[in-house]
Parts: C-alpha cells; structure tokens; sequence
C-alpha cells in the first residue's frame, strides 16, 4: 500500500463528462485524474464537478448519477469537499458520496437528502437496492448553498460530518476497498474543493460497468396519470360489497405538492376502480381535496359495506404554526361511502388530533367484534422522534378515542400497519428510522395495551400485513428495493426477504383475488412515478409469480 494525497482532483478548465456506458476511464482535465462516469451527465467547469440534469429513471440502479474516480482504490481514507444543490432541483434533491466501490452497483453510498434533511449511508450491490446501514434527521443542507462534508472511513468505522458537525457515526465491513465517487439522486449537484487522502490498494479485479435494465417482474401499470401532475404513490386497496376492486392512491406532481398556480389545491387522493380482478382499471376519479397535499390515503371496507378512506394532510410552511408549535406538522382525515366508493362524503377532520403532527399510512381495521382501530403515529423533528399509536371507534367511525400508545419508550417507531389474528390478538408492525430493523409489538385487548416493542431482524418502511385463506401471513414492505417476508407461524418467526421489484417507491399493499391469487400494489417512485401490480400466490414453499394472462 502507498499513501496517496489528491488537493484538489478538479481543475479550473472545461472537460466533459458525457452519460456514457463504457468500461475505459473519461478523461480529467490536463494533469488531473481521469473519471468513470455512470448515468448522469457530468462535466467539470471551473473547478467543480457538476451533474446538470435532475436524473431520472425507473430502473432502481439507474435512479441516480454517478462519476467515480478512476484511480485510485482506496481503503482507509479521510475526505472532505463541498456541494451544492440546485434549488430548481426536484424529488429528494440529494447529493450523494460513494465509497469503496469495486464496480458501478456496488459501493457504500452516503446521500444528503435536502428534502428530507436527512444523512443515509447504506449499501449496495448487484442484488439489493439501498440496504440501510444508519441515519441521521434533523440536518438542515437548504438548497443553493455550498455545504461542507467531511467523511472518514477506518476499518469498520465511519464517521460523517456536514459544516462543521459530526452527524453520523456507524459501523460496518462489509465492503473493504474500492473507489470514490459523487453522485445526484433527484437533484442538479455541484462540488468543488475536493480533498482526498488516504492508502491504495489494489482492486480484486478491474473496475466495471454494470450496464443493461434489470428484467421488471410481470407488473401491470394499473395507474399512470391520476390529472394532478402525473406522480402517483402510496397505494392502498380494497375490495368492494359489490365485489369490485378499489385502489386510493396520492395524486399530485412530486414526492411532497404543495399548492401551485397549476394545482392550487396541492395533492389529492384519487382511485381506480376494475370490476375483473384487476385487469383492466377505470380511469382515476377523485376522492378528497383539500387545500393542501392530502397524502397517504388508506381505504376499508367495513362488514356493513361502507367505505373509509384515511389520509393526513401536510401543511408544510403554508399553514403557520400555531401556540408554541415550531415546525411543519400534519393532520388526520377521512371520508365515507356508501356506494362502493362512486360518492365520498365532505372530509372530516379528527379535530381533537389537529394541530398536533399526526399522521397515518396504513388502513383502517374492523376488529371481530366490530371495534375499529386506526394505526397512526406521531413525529418530532430536530431530533427525529416518533410513536406509534392506535385509535378506537366503537360507532363505525363517527367518534374516535385518544391514542393508545404502542410503545411510548421507545421513540423511533411509525407507519405502523395492524392486523387482527385467528386466536384475537392483534399484531402491529412498524418502521424504523434508525438502526437495521423494523419493530413489532402485540395487543391482547384489542389494541388498548401493547407489549414492549422488539426487532423484526430486518429492515422496511411502511409494512402491510396480509393473512391468506390458508393461514400465510404476508408482510410487504419497501427496502431493500419492494420487498416481502411471508410467515407459518403467525408472525413468529419470518421467512427470508423476497425481492418483488428492483423499483422503491414500495409502500404496497394486498388483497385477494376470487382465483385464489393475491393482487399486490405498490408505487415506483420519481418524477412520473405510476402504480404497479402483480398477482403472487403465496404457499409454505415461498412466493409464487402468477402471469396476468393466467386465468
């Protein structure tokens, strides 16, 4: 091994970067290394590196732009450099630092999430999709300002830092050495002032380019363009007393709509109807609009035949805090019908959750003596914190409890989904944060007590919960990629991660077909993100693919 030292890589001339697939290094400019560009399209102007189109694509490998330096590898090394992302940008509006690659899908992956105000490092490779590793929230990166990094790996230890403080410290060996790169997810993204130091080592084999799409499962677009902007995301389904096929989704133009000149009522929650078990589907109605970005509807069919949709509504920075309320926050909604969901009443507000940053992303469920519970969960930023909760009706809705919390001590838990079991319990499961693991709990009193919540083993956001005819649980979930466990046992033990989609938008979810197959539904993510569905069937030997022109 050789001690390197690059200050700077980039220099003040012109040298494009085109988005090419090739195996053979791009040129730098004169004197300065030589880079592997991979989607995108990069240049270097003026002393930055700069990916200028805000990349898109539906292939999960292909969402982001990657430029990484041809040589050298490296495996301890401590970097530091600058990056700024356009404000124009849209979706996540991340810049990206990449790590120990040993080709173009395999790497860790540090993103700057401007959106989200959100640190991620994860990892990937040619099988998986954004395999958590750890998070930070609470980080504020604004858009078109420059912000400075510095990251540091040793071994297993990494540490990252953004203007000044350390936001980020993890563990993991996964990956031992390879190249550095940049990256932009969703975003144009500019650095400059790149400063590299650490030790070669040589690569076990010559750096390569992935290329080609990844074979798509047999998925019917069943939603393309709901009339709000053409992002579609957060599907739920149902089936109707008449026997029809329901399906609520987000309707609007990005990840987050807010009111716009062309959409002055933000996002919307929309449905599509198909009346032959999912072939062939309506186009989209509307269900609830608001004044403001009505997201992550939910829908239910109760024993009585009447539809609930629930959703939250996010006011972001156009609604002002109100008291000592400090920060964006959220609302709960929902509207009836009564007519297999032609019509939907008003929206109602849950007035006595108003105000107070609740939110919701799973469906409602009608306990076996007509009890309904509503998982819901609340959340603090700066720091992150959340909680799961559920809600109570015992008049079909018309009034709801106070929450009845999950786990109250634990405070990185939310988009919890409920299901009640053969022998009455039921089983809440829910995201994680922070950490590699999902968190369940169980309530033996129809959700007014929980148990101490413990750790799935694996990772998922926004799980949904499914229980075949013949007592196969189903857990859908998004990361890795659109992924499901399934378990014998009632939840007791799960099975190994089934990948359904290299696409991770994920937040699925399952009904039953009449021919015995399981319809599951899920969105893709980006700019024109659509809704996908597959039939599987579900048996103790795994998951099954069914084709859409098998009867």
């Amino acid at each position: 091994m050789h001690p390197v030292v690059f200050f700077p890589l980039l220099a003040a001339c012109a040298s494009p970067l085109a988005r090419v697939q090739r195996t053979e290094p791009l040129a730098g400019a004169a004197g300065m290394p030589a880079w592997h560009a991979s989607g995108g399209d990069w240049s270097i102007q003026d002393g930055m590196l700069r990916q200028t189109a805000n990349w898109y694509s539906e292939n999960a490998w292909e969402q982001t732009a990657h430029a990484f330096l041809a040589s050298p590898a490296l495996s301890d090394f401590s970097i530091g450099f600058q990056f700024r992302v356009d404000p124009r940008s849209r979706g996540v509006s991340a810049a990206q630092f990449l790590f120990r690659a040993t080709d173009s899908r395999t790497y860790y992956l540090i993103q700057f999430s401007a959106r989200a105000g959100g640190v991620f490092l994860v990892r990937e490779d040619h099988n998986n999709h954004w395999i958590a590793v750890k998070r930070a929230y609470g980080v504020s990166m604004p858009t078109g300002r420059w912000h400075n990094v510095h990251v540091r790996a040793a071994g297993q230890e990494i540490t990252v830092a953004v203007d000044g403080t350390e936001v980020l410290a993890a563990a993991d060996g996964a990956l031992r050495a390879g190249l550095v790169g940049f990256g932009a997810s969703q975003a144009v993204v500019a650095y400059r002032d790149i400063r590299l130091q650490g030790e070669t080592v040589a690569l076990t084999q010559p750096w390569h380019e992935i290329g080609g799409k990844i074979v798509k499962p047999d998925a019917k677009v069943i939603c393309e363009d709901a009339g709000a902007g053409g992002y579609e995301a957060f599907p739920d389904i149902c089936r109707c007393a008449n026997g029809d096929l329901l399906c609520v989704m987000y309707a609007g133009y990005d990840h987050v709509s807010f009111p716009r000149q062309d959409l002055p009522r933000g996002a919307r929650v929309c449905a599509v109807r198909s009346t032959d078990e999912g072939h062939t589907w309506t186009p989209a109605q509307i269900v609830a609009d608001t004044p403001w970005d009505d997201r992550d509807p939910s829908v239910c069919c109760l024993s009585d035949g009447t539809l609930i949709c629930n959703w939250f509504t996010y006011y972001g920075g156009f609604k002002e805090p109100e008291g000592d309320k400090t920060f964006k926050y959220k609302e709960l909604w929902l509207c009836r019908s009564t007519d297999n969901g032609h019509t939907w009443t008003q929206p109602e507000l849950i007035p006595h959750l108003a105000g107070a940053y609740w939110a919701c992303s799973s469906p409602i469920i009608e306990l076996v003596d007509g009890t309904l519970l509503w998982p819901v969960y609340r959340e603090y930023r700066d720091p992150l914190r959340n909680w799961s909760a559920v809600v109570r009706s015992t008049d079909k809705g018309k009034t709801w409890s106070e929450p009845y919390w999950v786990d109250e001590t634990n405070d990185d838990n939310d988009e919890p989904a409920v299901l009640q079991m053969p022998d009455g319990r039921v089983l809440c499961l829910m995201r994680a944060n922070s950490g590699d693991s999902m968190w369940y709990s169980w309530s033996e009193d129809q959700g007014l007590t929980w148990t101490p919540s413990q750790k799935t083993g694996f990772p998922g956001h926004c799980p949904y919960l499914f229980r075949t005819e013949d007592g196969i649980l189903l857990l859908g979930h998004r990361l890795p990629n659109t992924s499901m466990h399934y378990s014998l046992d009632d939840g007791r033990t799960w099975s190994a991660n089934v990948t359904m989609d290299a696409t991770i938008g994920a937040y699925p979810s399952m009904v039953a077909l009449r021919e015995g197959a399981v319809l599951f539904a899920y969105y893709e993510e980006g700019p024109g993100s659509s809704i996908r569905a597959q039939k599987i069937r579900a048996t103790r030997d795994g998951i099954v693919r069914v084709p859409w022109d098998e009867d």
